[in-house]
Order: structure tokens, then sequence, then C-alpha cells
């Protein structure tokens, strides 16, 4: 379907992933899904409910109760802090592995490119997604969250880059709602393409 209106044709075109993503009866257990930080937290959660268990979710957060609440959910976990030498446990028998991080905190801008740094050493095929705060957070997260892309340019020269500023299409939404639809705009512009060629074509199902 074709219409004259972009946020709308935008609208569109997410609804055709997310309905893929709910037919399509495929399993990859090669294939690891790894969020860092609060903010990742939201957007894995969204996407175990799209996608149910045809992937394995990962959350690095050092919050209890937000790791209680990814594990209520079916969420692998582990805390930084405490153990970050798991980290190769993980990332074991990955073939592809998808990284999402919302910087701007200490976590996920730090954590990121330790980790990006060492799967490329493990030679695992990788995606990076990250998002940079709205300037209304403060200078200092958004220095913080730039640092970091620069650093992990260097290792994922074709990262996809989410500026939270430059999303005006949310601006109409309260701030609560305006963070659930940016998630979801997140999953189906960002990281769900990424997963595409793991659907099974209409024709074979």
């Amino acid at each position: 379907m074709s219409t004259s209106n972009p946020v709308l044709e935008k609208f569109l075109a997410e609804r055709e992933l997310q309905r893929k993503a709910n037919t399509s009866p495929f399993f990859e257990e090669e294939v690891t899904i790894l969020g860092i930080g609060g903010g990742a937290l939201s957007v894995l959660a969204y996407m175990r409910g799209a996608y149910g268990r045809n992937f394995k979710y990962v959350i690095c957060n050092n919050n209890k109760i937000r790791l209680d609440y990814a594990e209520s959910i079916g969420l692998q976990f582990w805390t930084w802090e405490d153990n970050p030498s798991i980290l190769d446990s993980y990332l074991q028998g990955c073939k592809h592995l998808i990284v999402f991080s919302a910087f701007g905190g200490t976590l996920g801008s730090t954590v990121t490119p330790i980790l990006v740094a060492r799967a490329k050493e493990m030679e695992i095929r990788m995606d990076v997604v990250v998002t940079i705060p709205y300037d209304f957070e403060g200078k200092r997260r958004t220095q913080v969250a730039t640092d970091a892309v620069a650093i992990l340019r260097e290792l994922v020269p074709n990262m996809q880059v989410f500026n939270l500023t430059d999303c005006t299409f949310f601006d109409h939404y309260p701030l609560g709602e305006g963070y659930d639809a940016i998630n979801r705009h997140v999953l189906w512009t960002c990281i769900s393409p990424l997963l595409s060629h793991y659907y099974r074509n209409d024709e074979e199902q």
C-alpha cells in the first residue's frame, strides 16, 4: 500500500515488519540480542514480546529491580560490576550478535566498547545500534554518548546511531508515551531489518 503521507508510509512499513515477526516460525539460537543499560531493557522487553523465543535475549544492567523485571519476562541477564568476565559465556556459540545500547549513562557508554571489542576478537558477526540522549537530558550525557560513539566507530564503522533529539515525529507524545514510541521505532526501523533474512518468505509459510 502506497500513500502520499511519509509519516503514514513509515508507520505502515513498521507494521509490516511486525507482522512478519509475529508470523515467522523461525528459531535462531545462534543469534544473540544483547542490550546494555536501562534504556536497552525497554527495547528488549518490547522485542521479546514481538518475537517471542525466536532469539537469545541478554540484558546487562546493574539495577536489581530492572534485572528482576528482565528475569520475569524471560530475558537472560548479568550484572557487569559483579562479574564482567562472564561475558565470554554469553558470546559462546554466537554467530550473529546484535548490540543495542542507550548511551548517555555510565553503563552503556562504558561497557559497550569493551563488549564490542571482545566480540570482534572472537570474530563474531556483529551489528551495533546505539541512541544518543535528548539535548534536554544535559550536556554531560550528550558528551559521554558522543565520546563512546567515536570509540565504537573505530571498531564498527557501519554502526547505526539514533539521535533522540532528531525524533521530532514524537514531540506530540507525553514524555512517557514518547519513550515507548521511540522504543518501537528503534526496534522496527533499526533492529528488525538486521533480522529480516532470518524470516521465512510468505511463499514458504
